[in-house]
């Protein structure tokens, strides 16, 4: 009998994707912490019950801030955060874990004056994602883009274009496979509202664009998975609880805390 050798390559990719899935921790944190220096990353994986040990990510003499972290059906996994540089201007970097550890650092875009709250979320075809507000100049912004054939896309603005803060972006794969992007606009008021924008045709363009009816004077957060316990890790600034194997909500942030 005769097998066709697409149909078995479709196989083997299915056994590799559920035995990466089996092996993935149920939760992954990723976190910065001050030194002497700068700041140094760390990611720890929660397994049965309890957090790992560190591993390092990467440390220089910069202060490094805002890491998030993502990871595909294979279990590979990427990691952004932001370097603050002189100047009051900021950059983000980004890193591959491979084998023998994590790729030397790149930067992601620099032509923005300050890039803040970074988000990672791999869609329904494995393709990367980052989503996070810059600031040109003049106010924030959110942004999108997205990783092919080793090319970072151009960044696509999600916002509409206005006169007030756009920050903190949060985002997760609808039923539909739709990447839905919400982050929190900071109104003349001095309050608070929620949008969402729905990315079409694969990303490549906004879809549609809510706005919440509701203000308020206080940001909203994530709430994190109430199964999972906080890490025993302090962070010098917000960081990231990463689910591997999830398809909706892949990541949700941790505010930096002082409480245990």
């Amino acid at each position: 009998m005769r097998v066709h050798i697409r149909s078995v390559i479709m196989v083997l990719q299915v056994l590799v994707a559920t035995v990466s899935t089996s092996l993935a921790a149920d939760a992954e944190y990723i976190w910065a912490e001050n030194d002497f220096s700068g700041s140094t990353l760390y990611m720890s994986s929660y397994r049965n019950g309890s957090w790992g040990k560190k591993e390092l990510i990467f440390a220089d003499g910069n202060l490094n801030i805002l890491p998030a972290l993502g990871s595909d059906s294979g279990g590979n996994h990427l990691a952004v955060w932001v370097t603050l540089l002189a100047n009051d201007r900021s950059v983000l970097k980004y890193s591959w874990r491979e084998d023998n550890g994590w790729t030397e650092p790149a930067i992601l875009r620099d032509s923005f004056k300050e890039n803040l709250a970074p988000v990672v979320l791999f869609d329904a075809v494995d393709m990367p994602w980052i989503i996070w507000s810059a600031n040109d100049g003049n106010d924030d912004d959110i942004y999108a883009v997205s990783y092919a054939n080793e090319i970072w896309s151009l960044p696509l603005r999600l916002n509409t274009d206005n006169e007030v803060p756009d920050i903190l972006p949060q985002v997760r794969l609808g039923l539909s496979d739709d990447i839905i992007i919400s982050w929190q606009q900071l109104g003349k008021d001095d309050l608070y509202r929620q949008m969402t924008a729905t990315l079409g045709g694969r990303g490549r363009y906004v879809k549609s664009i809510l706005q919440a009816r509701k203000k308020t004077r206080q940001m909203l957060v994530t709430q994190k998975d109430a199964e999972i316990p906080l890490p025993p890790y302090e962070a010098n600034s917000r960081s990231t609880l990463h689910f591997p194997g999830r398809q909706g909500l892949q990541s949700t942030v941790i505010r930096k805390r002082f409480d245990k």
